[in-house]
């Protein structure tokens, strides 16, 4: 009895056993599937990230082609921002000679977000509330006119944005493209012009995509403005890419007439600056551009000398800050208002976001008896971000050279030494670093190069000397936000011109016709226009990096100033993922 009772123990061990071998071979069997299955699924997921991964690429390269469009600096193969969409080479294209797969269409995007043939985005608008250098909001007037995100300028800040309400933008990046992050008072304006790209790639190809990327980017576009002798019963602008792209269109006054000569102009951005020139009615006369719309003020001359009141250059710094200079007039002791009598006094003007006010001793040098001799340029920078310039430097004839601290004006110990030539034009690069040009003449030309050495001294030396022709304007570029220059051009009597490469100046190929040239402005190494003599067709020249060549600049009369609204260094405000 003791015996069965085991045996049918055993039995049902054995049983057991042999379910739990049974569950355990399902078990193996279920996780063996899972794995295979797992296997499988990850060789599926990483062809399809791989497979995506490739499409985002040809979404990528689809943008950074279509901005080469916009911003190439051979003009005839430049496009306008509503010519992309259509675009032969953009729709449905392919890289062709290249290993890469799959298509992408660009087409461009207006300030509501809808996607298809549009224009830049124009839009102007003032700020509301003052903003520090490290404001992460902005709010203004209004945003309706903008885009949903991309680039705004305030004074010289580019700033990027990642969205807007009707008031403010948020998501603020703040000293884009290299620019310096800034204060900005309460008025400000804030403009923008960009091209919206959106562009929608496909694999294997868009038509029959597998897997499919979908990219929008903004383009901050070029503009200047250029100024020059009036006519008939007004001064005269010229504007370039605004408000038609590609085309310099003719700009007259608003709030009134003025034939007088424009010397020069100075502009921060998309939405103002300032220009000075001749004297009218015994008076300075400054103008002054809001939104594309320039408008004439007088201010009352120190003398009352006709002669003595013009002006032949202005610095924009910022909304709060400019200056402009002119004629060395005397202090008038003996003469009165007349100003024939005593030393000479430099005349040096400051905007102050209010008012023009003509500086006297101490804020400048004091009063000399080197009578006669006018003030030819000014350059004042902000490196502060403080929205008001703390250097700057002035240049005039017979050599003269005075800088500025942030304060006070005070004659630069090399003046009249390093040089005796007149100098024209002064472009201040850094704290460290100026340049300055000009010469006598169809004899002499001069480059100077001024190198700081830390608290604000610093030594003047010959860059480039015993030039064919006086020149009259130079201009730098940094691009690489080190303080230094990286490439800059020089311009002068005659068509001639210089280049520069970061170590050598170097001459080109005089501009068509000869004439003389004074202004310059740069917009890369191989994107200039340099303005002079000549008519509506002779007077404006642009270089593509190989040759000049002669572009209608819409003024019929001599261009003596340019000024340049840049896209900063890097014009991309950063691309957004539309469709994953």
């Amino acid at each position: 009895m003791i015996m069965k009772k085991n045996n049918k123990k055993l039995l049902g061990q054995k049983g057991f056993l042999t379910i739990v071998a049974i569950i355990m071979i399902a078990i193996i069997g279920f996780m063996g599937a899972v794995i295979g299955s797992m296997f499988f699924s990850t060789a599926m997921s990483s062809a399809t990230l791989f497979q995506g991964t490739v499409t985002l690429y040809v979404a990528s390269s689809g943008l950074e082609k279509t901005a080469r469009y916009l911003l190439t600096p051979v003009l005839a193969n430049r496009s306008t921002c509503a010519a992309i969409s259509g675009n032969a080479a953009l729709t449905n294209a392919s890289f062709a000679g290249t290993t890469v797969p799959g298509t992408f269409t660009a087409q461009t995007v207006n300030n509501a977000g809808a996607v298809g043939s549009y224009p830049a985005i124009a839009a102007n608008t003032t700020l509301a509330v003052a903003m520090l250098a490290n404001s992460t909001t902005a709010t203004v007037a209004s945003t309706a006119a903008f885009a949903p995100k991309g680039r705004i300028m305030i004074d010289r800040e580019s700033i990027n944005y990642t969205g807007k309400t009707a008031t403010t933008f948020i998501g603020l990046g703040r000293g884009a493209g290299l620019s310096l992050p800034s204060s900005h008072a309460n008025g400000a304006q804030i403009s923008q012009l960009q091209c919206t790209i959106d562009v929608n790639a496909g694999l294997p190809t868009l038509a029959a995509a597998k897997y499919q990327r979908e990219l929008e980017e903004s383009i901050q576009l070029q503009e200047a403005w250029a100024a020059g002798v009036g006519i008939t019963t007004t001064s005269q602008f010229s504007r370039w890419n605004q408000p038609a792209e590609k085309t310099w269109t003719h700009s007259t006054l608003g709030g009134g007439t003025s034939v007088a000569t424009i010397n020069g102009v100075s502009v921060t951005s998309n939405g103002e600056g300032w220009a000075v020139g001749q004297g009218i009615n015994l008076d300075y006369q400054f103008y002054h551009e809001v939104a594309g719309v320039w408008t004439r003020s007088s201010v009352a001359a120190r003398c009352k000398n006709l002669a003595k009141n013009n002006l032949f250059a202005v610095s924009t710094v910022s909304s709060q800050e400019a200056w402009a200079v002119g004629g060395n007039a005397n202090n008038g002791t003996n003469g009165g208002s007349n100003c024939n009598g005593g030393n000479g006094r430099d005349s040096i003007i400051q905007w102050n976001g209010t008012t023009w006010t003509t500086l006297a001793p101490p804020a400048i040098p004091i009063d000399n008896s080197f009578n006669n001799v006018i003030l030819r340029a000014v350059h004042v920078i902000d490196t502060a971000g403080t929205g008001t310039g703390n250097i700057g430097f002035i240049v005039g004839d017979r050599g003269i050279i005075i800088k500025y601290n942030g304060s006070t004006w005070t004659n630069d110990p090399q003046s009249k030494v390093i040089t005796a030539l007149n100098l024209y034009s002064v472009y201040v690069v850094s704290m460290t670093e100026a340049w300055a040009s000009g010469g006598i003449g169809n004899n002499t030309g001069i480059i100077l190069k001024w190198t700081g050495t830390g608290g604000g001294a610093g030594t003047w030396s010959i860059a480039a000397s015993g030039l064919t022709r006086s020149l009259r304007s130079i201009y730098m570029r940094d691009d690489t936000g080190a303080g230094i220059a990286t490439s800059g051009w020089a311009v002068g009597l005659a068509g001639i011109n210089y280049s520069y490469d970061g170590t050598t100046w170097t001459a080109q190929a005089n501009t068509p016709g000869n004439r003389n040239l004074f202004a310059v402005i740069s917009f890369a190494s191989n994107d200039i226009w340099a303005a002079g003599l000549g008519n509506n067709t002779q007077n404006l020249n642009h270089w593509d990096g190989t040759s000049w060549a002669a572009v209608a600049s819409n003024m019929t009369t001599q261009i003596n100033g340019l000024s340049a609204i840049e896209p900063s260094r890097f014009p991309f405000s950063g691309w957004n993922k539309i469709l994953q």
